[in-house]
């Protein structure tokens, strides 16, 4: 063991036994230029697609200023592993667990962290570091239990959480992955989107930790974000977009918290009984009509906004923050609608028109409330407005605040793409189909250990499937205006309860290309099959 403890040692796995491998050596030869700090440990294991090469890992804390020439990359290999070495085959799988405590124990220092370099996928698990060679993959479980495992022990042998955890990789910046690693890490860097094969520039996105390796984690987090967007800019040009966050994991408990708030309440909103029976009363028959009206009303709110917001992972993931934004002046449009629609022209129609209206905006104001509180866990306190300002860039102007209440310590986004991006996304399919592909995976997340925002998802989507059995109807202009609700249709879908998925494996069956087909789409049809369908 090394006796001098430097101020952070730098850990990269590249999992880089699939078509990511040529470009991960790019990543290696871009640490090479960081070489020889006194104060940080740069150490890196790559493992290569080429079925020839074992597993490798590099020292880039070696001191090569003497020569006058640029050392080759072999020059930097480290003999880390001697004790372990026929365990890092490829017929051996994530030895995270090895690399982690080896490089701890022969390179200490004050704070530590760990860059997952590779392919992944945010909560889906279909190729979250994949390798090929056997063909593996990790789920986010998975992965949460290698990491709690593999954590640094302090000075008094104790283990804790990584300092900083970064992924360059595709869609791991989503509440949920956050919220299953704040036992694993400080804060977390990475991408709502997906991002280029080429992945992070890592003599760009470290340089500023070498100039000056006394930050803390989170200066150290908001310098990757701001590095790699600059170093991306220029590349907006192809065609290229990209976006980044560093995120608080000590607040997405919070955060999620008051998710689950907004969550409960909009539930509650969309299963308001609207179904009129022969028992019901006068009064009970005029609060079920004004019932429908006000779930169909948030229904519409729910799914502009879903449509107008910042999308990620095939559209089935939405930005958080844009899609308060939205669901916000959504329902203000609305009721501005709504009062034109039922303009009062009679005493009793007015009665319950202004009934519904006000209804309408109690609930709005209380979902206002409810989402003006997660954008501030988001967001930081520095913003009273209700509404977040929609900008063709995400900012990252609280890069420089001390405010621990902050889940988002730095967002940046370059390109067209994701230029509503504004720091973390969360699950939100389109369809019935979407989400019973991932709902036995997704259930088991600690994000979902209440069940409410799995339960909202149901309810959102039952309440939005068109089967073919659903009868067709003609909209009586006449009698809606007057409030005759008899011809107005129910939405009598099935419930689309959790019971039905028990035993249900979606997750893995059939091929990839498949998998994507369906989990794309955005039309809400029930699944029944239809050969063929003439009109």
């Amino acid at each position: 063991m090394s006796n001098v403890e430097k101020q952070w040692t730098i850990m990269v796995y590249m999992a880089g036994d699939n078509n990511l491998s040529e470009d991960m050596i790019t990543g290696l030869k871009g640490m090479k230029g960081l070489r020889g700090n006194k104060d940080i440990n740069l150490i890196a294991l790559y493992d290569s697609n080429y079925p020839r090469v074992p597993v490798k890992t590099y020292n880039f804390s070696l001191d090569f200023q003497s020569s006058s020439r640029e050392p080759k990359l072999e020059e930097f290999e480290t003999d880390l592993f001697d004790s372990v070495k026929p365990m890092l085959s490829r017929k051996e799988f994530f030895k995270i667990k090895d690399f982690v405590p080896k490089v701890v124990e022969k390179f200490p220092a004050e704070k530590y962290a760990l860059i997952l370099s590779g392919h992944s996928d945010g909560i889906l698990g279909k190729t979250l570091l994949r390798d090929e060679n056997p063909s593996v993959v990790l789920d986010l479980k998975k992965l949460q239990d290698i990491l709690y495992d593999s954590r640094p022990a302090g000075s008094d042998l104790i283990k804790k959480r990584f300092d900083l955890l970064g992924f360059d990789g595709c869609l791991m910046n989503m509440v949920e992955v956050g919220y299953e690693l704040k036992s694993v890490a400080k804060v977390m860097v990475g991408s709502q989107g997906n991002i280029p094969t080429s992945g992070w520039a890592y003599e760009k996105v470290l340089e500023d930790l070498v100039a000056n390796p006394k930050m803390d984690e989170k200066e150290f987090a908001v310098s990757i974000v701001k590095k790699y967007a600059d170093f991306n800019a220029d590349y907006g040009i192809s065609g290229r977009s990209v976006n980044i966050s560093a995120c608080n994991l000590d607040n997405v408990k919070t955060l999620s918290n008051r998710i689950f708030a907004f969550a409960e309440y909009l539930y509650d909103l969309l299963s308001l009984p609207t179904e009129i029976t022969d028992k019901d009363d006068e009064l009970t028959k005029v609060e079920k009509r004004e019932n429908l009206i006000i779930r169909e009303h948030f229904i519409d709110c729910v799914l502009l906004s879903h449509y107008k917001s910042q999308t990620f992972m095939h559209n089935q993931a939405v930005d958080l923050l844009d899609f308060i934004s939205n669901l916000l002046l959504q329902s203000i449009k609305k009721l501005v609608e709504i009062k034109k629609l039922y303009e009062p022209d009679s005493k009793a129609k007015a009665n319950f028109n202004n009934s519904v209206v006000s209804k309408i905006l109690i609930h709005t104001e209380n979902i206002h409330t409810l989402l003006s509180k997660i954008e501030k866990v988001v967001d930081g306190e520095k913003n009273d407005s209700p509404i977040t300002e929609l900008t063709a860039n995400a900012s990252s102007s609280n890069a420089g605040e001390k405010n621990d209440t902050r889940f988002i310590l730095a967002s940046c986004t370059t390109g067209s793409e994701y230029q509503f991006s504004k720091g973390t996304s969360i699950f939100f399919p389109w369809t019935d189909t979407a989400l019973e592909m991932l709902y036995n995976k997704y259930a088991k997340l600690k994000f979902n250990k209440n069940k409410i925002w799995l339960k909202l998802l149901e309810k959102r989507i039952s309440l939005t499937l068109r089967g073919q059995k659903d009868k067709s109807f003609t909209v009586n202009f006449k009698k809606l205006l007057d409030l005759d609700f008899s011809t107005y249709p129910t939405l009598a879908h099935k419930e689309h309860i959790g019971k039905e998925h028990i035993g249900k494996e979606h997750i893995g069956k059939g091929d990839l290309e498949s998998f994507y087909l369906y989990f794309s789409q955005i039309r809400n049809y029930d699944s029944e099959f239809v050969e063929k369908k003439c009109k």
